[in-house]
Order: structure tokens, then sequence, then C-alpha cells
């Protein structure tokens, strides 16, 4: 049997494709998309999980960005009431909670019927440039 090139050890010739972000997700929540689908192994995510974990990341987003004016703005508006940022941050919070649920983010969710998602060895530049100008991989959105 030939030995494998370093090369072909580092870049295998089949690699499994990476799940890519829906064109229409804003500049943020695409930053943390391709974070995690860059975090795990190629094929971890399947094409049905695009929707959700675009959600997910909207949620995270959502709650930092309301977190972040709620600590500039204050909690409570001028007429002493809590402000409406509460309300949003806090929801935002239980959906990105679910939605990591459902998608095996969690760590206790990863256990429950399989073992932990290995994590995967760092991708390359030209791998993460792929995943960030990619313009849709004609997959359902």
């Amino acid at each position: 049997m030939p030995r494998k090139s370093s090369a072909d050890v580092a870049f295998p010739a089949t690699q499994e494709a990476r799940l890519t972000p829906p064109d229409d997700l804003a500049e943020e929540p695409r930053a943390l998309f391709i974070d995690i689908v860059a975090s795990v192994k190629p094929g971890y995510f399947e094409p049905a999980h695009r929707v959700l974990l675009a959600e997910y990341c909207e949620a995270v987003c959502q709650a930092k960005d309301a977190g972040e004016k709620l600590k500039r703005d204050g909690y409570l508006t001028d007429d002493g009431k809590p402000s409406v940022l509460v309300t949003v941050q806090s929801n935002a919070r239980r959906a990105s909670l679910s939605l990591a649920r459902s998608l095996r983010l969690t760590p206790s969710s990863q256990y429950v019927s399989s073992p932990p998602a290995e994590r995967a060895p760092p991708i390359s530049y030209y791998e993460r440039q792929a995943l960030e100008h990619r313009n849709g991989d004609r997959e359902p959105h």
C-alpha cells in the first residue's frame, strides 16, 4: 500500500461538504453560523438543520443586542416600568436555548442519543472563505 503524502492527510480528496449559511442571514448571525459550522466535523449538520441553525444564530444575536442596549439605557424606563427590551432578551434567550438543544449544541443534549460531537480540526483559510462567500449551494433554504 503506497504511503500517503502530508497533503493527502491534511486535505483528503473526499471531504464532506459543510453547511453554508442562508443568503439572507445578516452579517453578525452569519459569522456566528460559520463559526459554529467550522467548530464541528463536516457532516455534523445536515441540510435540514440550516433553517434551525440560522434561527439559533439570529436569536443569540438578538439576545446579545438587547442585553447591550439594556446595559446602556437601563432596565427601567423613565416612568419606572421595566424596559420592553427585558422581554425581548428573555424571549430570545429562551428561543436560543430551545434551538441549541434541538441542534445538539449543548453539552447535555450531545449525550442523549450519541457520544458528543468530536471537535473538528481547524479549517483552512480557503475553506472558511468558501463558506463565507458561497452564494448558496443549491440546498433548500
